[in-house]
């Protein structure tokens, strides 16, 4: 499942620069950047925002590992003859390390595409530069407009 929301992520991001360079190359680059800022905030705060959901699934899970194993460990040391618990038990932990194991890959992965998107951003400047170029801009045209 959380391949498929990264699957999807990365067409939405692939088909986003596609539509970004057709959209400017309609509307010309000075009108553009401001569009340009507005999704890649768009696209950043999406990642951000599953990442931080990943994040805490990871710890909610890690939280229950700790109980499985604490639990591993009491029944253990009351009774060896509840064999069968604790297979459950380590099964249950093992599943649970995979997922947080597939959890890090999807953080990892949606760190490096928010890395991408930065970088991709460097020629236009920082989201900062662009803005302050887009008011100069603005106030030239008015300028120019009086």
């Amino acid at each position: 499942m959380e391949n498929q929301k990264y699957q999807l992520l990365s067409q939405y991001t692939e088909d986003l620069l596609k539509t970004n360079i057709q959209f400017k190359n309609q509307i010309g680059v000075n009108n553009f950047y401001p569009y340009l800022v507005h999704q890649y905030q768009t696209v950043q705060v999406g990642l951000q925002i599953q990442m931080n959901q990943i994040k805490q699934q990871q710890q909610h899970f890690l939280n229950i590992l700790r109980q499985y194993q604490e639990r591993l460990v009491e029944l253990t040391n009351k009774n060896e003859s509840k064999t069968h618990l604790i297979i459950e038990l380590l099964n249950k932990e093992e599943l649970l390390q995979q997922q947080i194991k597939q959890m890090q890959t999807t953080i990892d992965r949606l760190t490096e595409e928010n890395n991408t998107l930065k970088t991709d951003m460097l020629p236009y400047g920082s989201i900062s530069e662009v803005k302050q170029l887009v008011e100069q801009f603005k106030q030239i045209h008015a300028e120019l407009s009086q």
